[in-house]
């Protein structure tokens, strides 16, 4: 998932490298302090989606997330003087980046997904998620201890959509908030225990 949001980072980079031009910036300085500032993000992401291994390393995320920050902040005491288009190229980026590096620096991975019965036995834990041709492969050990290979086809994925009630979409931000809380509190190590 950190991949997939320094993607996002990648467009909100390019975006700033190209922007000047589309908005016409009348300074010089200002077209290089976007250009530099772009390809810094650019950099970051770049060294986020080309890592090797299952970890992705965070820290790029940090540093990008310093930066919309200063995006933010530039654009209203820097460009707020030139006011208009420019003043916003800096500001929406400048969220844009720091919710998305705010989001990939709190993911933890490598942690399990756990699916418990009434009683709260474990039934499932999913340890990883892949792609397969068209099917999604989860795998992970069922009962605590039964290694499983479970292969979810695209028309169950799609059938699944039709289980979820409006009540679970508008109760999902609170879900996620308080999943993010109570993993926060979990480390890596502590999984194992």
């Amino acid at each position: 998932m950190k991949r997939v949001l320094a993607w996002g980072a990648m467009v909100i980079g390019l975006w700033l490298i190209i922007s000047p031009w589309f908005l016409n910036y009348q300074a010089l300085s200002y077209r290089w302090y976007d250009v530099i500032t772009g390809v810094i993000i650019l950099g970051l992401a770049l060294a986020v989606i080309m890592s090797k291994g299952d970890k992705t390393p965070t820290w790029p995320h940090w540093i990008n997330g310093v930066l919309g920050l200063w995006l933010i902040a530039s654009g209203i005491w820097v460009f707020g003087a030139i006011g208009g288009a420019n003043r916003w190229n800096e500001v929406i980026p400048g969220i844009l980046l720091a919710l998305l590096s705010f989001l990939a620096t709190q993911l933890l991975e490598g942690l399990p997904m756990r699916m418990y019965t009434k009683d709260g036995s474990v039934l499932v834990e999913v340890s990883r998620l892949e792609c397969r041709g068209s099917d999604i492969v989860m795998r992970g050990k069922t009962m605590g201890t039964m290694p499983a290979t479970i292969y979810v086809h695209p028309e169950e994925v799609w059938a699944m959509l039709g289980l979820v009630p409006v009540q679970v979409v508008c109760y999902l931000p609170l879900l996620l908030f308080r999943g993010w809380q109570c993993r926060k509190k979990l480390t890596p190590q502590s999984k194992k225990g």
